[in-house]
Order: C-alpha cells, then sequence, then structure tokens
C-alpha cells in the first residue's frame, strides 16, 4: 500500500500575500472588535411545520493553494489492506478535510482508477484518514481549515500467480 500527497497544480500563496479582502485572517484581526452576534429569533418564535432557518456558514476550508503552510501528517500514515478486499491494484484520489486542531473532520472520494475501489478498500482508507492526527494547515502562521489531495494506492498479489511464478 501507498499513500502519495498529490500536488496541488496551483501556485502556493505567499505568506505575505493578502488571499481575499473580506477574510481578514492577519495578524491585526480583532477579535474583541468584532459586533456580537445578532440575536436571532428564539425556538419559541417558530412557527412548527415551518421551514428551518438556515445555519450559519462554515468557514471554509482552504485549497492548499492558498496556504502558506500545507498540513501534514504527524506521523507515518499505514493503510491496512482488509481480509477481504478484492485481490490486485486499485488507486484513488482523496481529498482530506483538516480542521484548524489538525483533526480530519472528513474524506472525499474524488477519483478512482478504471477498476474503481471496491468499497471495502474505500471504507479502510476513509476511517484511517479520520483517526490520523495532522499539523493544521496555516495562513500567515495562523492555524485554518484545510483540504489536502492524496493518492493512496492498494496492491496485492493473487497467492495462485505467485506461487505459480516461484515454480518455474
Amino acid at each position: 500500500m501507498a499513500v502519495r500527497w498529490v500536488p496541488d497544480p496551483r501556485p502556493t500563496a505567499p505568506a505575505s500575500k493578502t488571499i481575499d479582502p473580506g477574510l481578514n485572517l492577519g495578524p491585526d484581526l480583532d477579535l474583541d472588535a468584532l459586533p456580537p452576534p445578532a440575536a436571532g429569533p428564539s425556538p419559541r418564535d417558530h412557527p412548527i411545520g415551518a421551514p428551518e432557518p438556515e445555519p450559519e456558514p462554515e468557514p471554509p476550508y482552504l485549497p492548499r493553494s492558498l496556504l502558506s503552510r500545507g498540513p501534514s501528517p504527524q506521523q507515518a500514515i499505514d493503510l491496512p489492506y482488509p481480509d477481504l478486499a478484492p485481490i490486485g491494484r486499485f488507486r484513488a484520489v482523496l481529498t482530506l478535510f483538516i480542521d484548524e486542531h489538525g483533526v480530519v473532520q472528513r474524506v472525499r472520494l474524488d477519483e478512482a482508477d478504471d477498476t474503481g475501489l471496491p468499497p471495502l478498500l474505500a471504507d479502510a482508507a476513509r476511517q484511517t484518514f479520520l483517526q490520523s492526527a495532522f499539523t493544521p494547515g496555516e495562513v500567515e502562521g495562523r492555524p485554518v481549515r484545510s483540504q489536502l489531495r492524496i493518492e493512496v494506492e492498494f496492491a496485492t498479489e493473487d497467492p495462485a500467480q505467485t506461487s505459480a511464478s516461484t515454480r518455474r
């Protein structure tokens, strides 16, 4: 089994670059100067049967190109090959969504090779990365939510082929 980090084709943002004027992540961000959250309607004000109000959007997971330092695993990550998984070679590209604390919150399967990634292998990869600890990505020295694209490859040899090749 192999894990390879898939480079983001977009260039990495320099640490001094302002990313988005509306997204102030710089050292001059004053959290105390922010206005208090607006008082929303109480649950008693919400009519029964009416659609629920839209939740506040969460901060985005930034791609590698917007980070001054990308996320990295805190230790080697070994992907297990489940006993009941089919024999062969399978490759897929995954995106990990890593929060500002280095915790993988979600794993998305982006693409798989022509044979597809069998469900047992996809689940093994997902569970392994959800349990892995990362150093979070940063923008100007501040930990932020980030995305990390990786390529995983599962490969085994067919025992019948192995014994046949050793008999030659």
